[in-house]
């Protein structure tokens, strides 16, 4: 009974999105829709959109062209983390990693620009050297406290791969030394979500240590200490106002944990 009222509701889907959504609770298969954007902010059809199952090796990557309002939808999915890229003639193409399938519907934006095709890093081997040659040197001129030049030399290894988790924890990592905290956040936190998500991925389990267990670990260690960051970039600063503000907040968690 259960499964039959999931698969009256999955043909639901095409006039009543709100029910189907509703009703993915019960259902033991996922939904995920990718909404395709071109420059000008319009839907864009019959853009090819390809799913990755990428923890089940053994699953075959659905395809799908856009519909005319720019939506692709992939019902009977099962929990698991996505990768979604789309193409289409006169643009380059668009990847989102990762869409995490887990008890929910989900859905992602893919923004379509103008351009020409070109490999992705996992079809291109040589792609994924050229991010992690950004890495590396976006890395040592870290080290050289150039801080806007690792800026870019980082983006363009994200813009190759924007599921590298050692590039976010290290991009973190340079805007902790100078002094963006909020980036900081944004990218550890980013880092430990990927990490978290990948970490089952056989060639991870089979590795010892599995490495996105360490970025996850190493990330969510350096999240709990951005206060202190803040506070002795603060004293530093001799930003009075931050301290003044903050100091009440951390004496009462102080007391808490006492």
């Amino acid at each position: 009974m259960k499964m039959n009222r999931c698969r009256y509701l999955f043909v639901c889907i095409i006039s009543l999105s709100v029910l189907f959504l509703r009703a993915a609770e019960l259902c033991p298969k996922r939904h995920a829709a990718g909404e395709m954007l071109e420059t000008s902010g319009t839907p864009s059809q019959n853009a090819k959109v390809v799913i990755v199952n990428v923890i089940n090796q053994k699953a075959k990557e659905k395809e799908k062209k856009s519909d005319a309002q720019g939506v692709a939808e992939f019902a009977k999915l099962e929990d698991g983390v996505y990768r979604v890229f789309a193409r289409k003639e006169g643009f380059a193409p668009a990847l989102y990693e990762f869409a995490l399938l887990k008890g929910s519907s989900e859905s992602v934006t893919l923004n379509l620009v103008a351009g020409a095709d070109k490999k992705l890093y996992f079809e291109d081997p040589a792609e994924e050297q050229r991010a992690n040659q950004f890495l590396r040197q976006g890395l040592e001129t870290a080290k050289q406290n150039k801080y806007e030049e690792a800026e870019k030399l980082f983006n363009q290894a994200l813009e190759i791969k924007p599921s590298s988790v050692e590039t976010l924890y290290f991009y973190g990592a340079a805007s902790i030394t100078a002094d963006k905290f909020d980036r900081a956040v944004e990218l550890l936190t980013q880092a430990a979500k990927i990490s978290d998500a990948l970490k089952t991925l056989p060639s991870a389990v089979a590795a010892n240590p599995n490495p996105y267990e360490t970025v996850l670990r190493n990330a969510n260690q350096v999240l709990k200490q951005m206060p202190t960051y803040r506070g002795e970039s603060a004293l530093r600063q001799k930003n009075w106002i931050w301290l003044s503000r903050s100091l009440p907040t951390r004496l009462k968690t102080a007391r808490t944990i006492r």
